[in-house]
């Protein structure tokens, strides 16, 4: 079996040195600032907004934007703020987030990376399975796409 790790950058150095420490073999993937600024990006703000809305938080994410530290501030940047200022919020928008990324040409590399991996290690790329799992997570756009 092949264990797949994603995390932030900032937290590289601290999981590596716990996998070392268990002495598993473990593929390592790394977002670049972290998983939701990688999300964001991959959806557009737009996208992103619209997800807000769908879960009846956009109001309370204008009420972020007129604070005046986040005024003026990217989109992007308001985004993962406010996705980020609770971790059941976090948890949530990951999997929104992740949902509304289906394209794998939009979905963060380091993502789609360590699906790519988890799933090549179970079958060849020319199983059934493989492809259903590739469509399920990655998009249709994707499922005859190679691995990596």
């Amino acid at each position: 079996m092949r264990l797949v790790a994603l995390c932030d950058a900032g937290e590289e150095a601290l999981v590596r040195r716990g996998i070392g420490a268990s002495g598993l073999q473990v593929s390592v993937f790394v977002c670049v600032t972290d998983l939701e600024a990688e999300l964001i990006r991959a959806v557009g703000v737009e996208k992103a907004l619209a997800v807000l809305d769908s879960q009846g938080d956009l109001g309370s994410f204008t009420t972020l934007q007129k604070q005046v530290a986040w005024r003026g501030q990217p989109p992007e940047a308001q985004v993962r703020r406010f996705i980020g200022a609770g971790a059941r919020r976090k948890l949530r928008y990951a999997r929104l987030l992740t949902d509304a990324a289906v394209d794998l040409d939009r979905a963060p590399r380091s993502l789609a990376d360590a699906l790519d991996a988890s799933c090549c290690q179970a079958h060849p790329r020319d199983h059934p399975s493989h492809t259903a799992f590739r469509s399920h997570h990655l998009g249709n756009s994707s499922a005859t796409r190679p691995c990596r």
